[in-house]
């Protein structure tokens, strides 16, 4: 059965599934419309909830239950679990300066000529592998004596890939899954932060925090009310006041985790506040939050904004970053957003952009010292034009070819409703 909030019902709309109330009373026939006067009664009645589809007393009674130990935790262990963070926070170094030998050395996000589809295979594989140890981890379907070992073996396997390959690790997070939607977005937010700590000067040891901490940012929601968590619809206002509570949730699911490191939870609690004090829990400012949070935040909101969700188109990738830049200062820490514009480039790996002479190019590597010229692999030439079929071409030394803006084809890299990925990659990742 599915538990939906009343606020979320449509007057006029049918369910096509019998309503429900929690006593298991029939209050609309699946084929039948709601009404307005119906709608009203329901607000009369002080129900809040109603249950979608053959009636299941065991199945609502766990709901319920589950929904209800959600809400209170803010009244008990929520209020403790703040005012430790509170105390932790105000004795904490939130700055945290570079040491080490900057990871970004080992970093490789250069122009690649020779991939060979057996090293593309390898590399699917291995990011496979990552998103089921991910999906595990913030399912809960792991004891909590395996989680970190689990989490820091995803972490490991990212940094090699970093060092391996990270233009390939990018155009890999661009296949999509909408069954994979909470786990590819905690792993690929993962890698992005490690990306971006990687380009502000930080050490290997840091990296891999910054990487920890974004990987399990997301652990409470394994808390949260299921029905919320797989919503098909954009949820309503009190339903995001339940979602925000996550990064509390995810404070009580870390206690359980014995030798993480002590700054993670810093990242779990704050990773949605902003610069200017618009974000949650507690609308901290730049000066108030960790560092690595604030890198993390830069990373989450783009994948985010990059990935279609079942209520909204997903954005370009570079309309999606011309978005975050404007958004630098106010409510991103602009240092993070240039780490991020270091292996992204200002029109991010993977994404399709229309050349004003008429050709349709992917982006296969950034510039990392000019954003606005990567490197680009020719997917559509056009009649007597510049650029030949699969050309590869850096922007940086060709002034004449500009870009004249995003192009736009259907997405053939968003999976179906199965945990499969897309069958293809684009042909730019194999250049024999």
């Amino acid at each position: 059965m599915e538990r939906v909030a009343i606020e979320a019902l449509k007057i006029g709309k049918k369910a096509d599934k019998d309503m429900f109330d929690a006593s298991g009373r029939l209050l609309l026939a699946g084929d039948r419309p709601l009404t307005r006067t119906m709608r009203i009664n329901l607000d009369a009645s002080g129900c809040r909830h109603v249950y979608l589809g053959t009636w299941d007393a065991s199945a609502v009674a766990l709901m319920e239950v589950a929904a209800r130990d959600y809400r209170h935790m803010g009244t008990a262990v929520m209020e403790r679990l703040e005012q430790q963070i509170a105390r932790d926070l105000a004795d904490a170094q939130l700055d945290v300066a570079p040491s080490g030998s900057p990871f970004s050395g080992a970093l490789d996000a250069g122009i690649r000529t020779n991939r060979t589809s057996a090293q593309v295979a390898e590399a699917e594989t291995a990011y496979r592998e990552s998103l089921d140890s991910t999906s595990e981890l913030i399912s809960g379907a792991l004891p909590d004596e395996e989680m970190l070992p689990a989490a820091e073996r995803v972490v490991a396997q990212v940094m090699r890939q970093l060092r391996a390959d990270a233009c390939l690790l990018f155009n890999l997070m661009r296949l999509r899954s909408r069954a994979h939607y909470l786990y590819q977005h905690s792993l690929n937010t993962a890698a992005l932060s490690m990306s971006i700590a990687a380009a502000m000067g930080y050490g290997e040891p840091q990296v891999e925090q910054v990487g920890l901490s974004a990987l399990l940012k997301d652990i409470g929601m394994r808390s949260a009310p299921h029905e919320l968590v797989v919503a098909t619809r954009k949820l309503t206002a009190s339903e995001h006041v339940d979602i925000q509570k996550h990064t509390i949730a995810g404070l009580d699911a870390l206690q359980k985790l014995r030798g993480l490191p002590f700054l993670v939870r810093f990242v779990v609690y704050q990773h949605h506040e902003r610069a200017d004090g618009k974000g949650y829990p507690r609308r901290r400012r730049k000066n108030a939050t960790h560092a690595f949070a604030r890198i993390v935040a830069v990373a989450d909101a783009y994948d985010s904004l990059v990935t279609e969700r079942p209520w909204r188109k997903a954005l370009h990738p570079y309309r999606a970053m011309e978005f975050l830049l404007h958004q630098s200062e106010r409510a991103f820490e602009n240092t993070a957003l240039r780490g991020l514009l270091r292996y992204q480039s200002l029109f991010p790996v993977g994404s399709l952009m229309e050349l004003e002479s008429g050709e349709v190019v992917r982006v296969i590597a950034p510039n990392t010292t000019n954003y606005h010229r990567p490197v680009v692999f020719v997917m559509r030439s056009v009649p007597h034009g510049k650029l030949d079929m699969h050309q590869i071409v850096d922007l940086s030394t060709e002034e004449g070819l500009r870009f004249r803006g995003p192009h736009f084809e259907p997405d053939t890299n968003t999976g179906d409703d199965t945990p499969e990925f897309a069958p293809r990659l684009c042909p730019s990742l194999v250049i024999a």
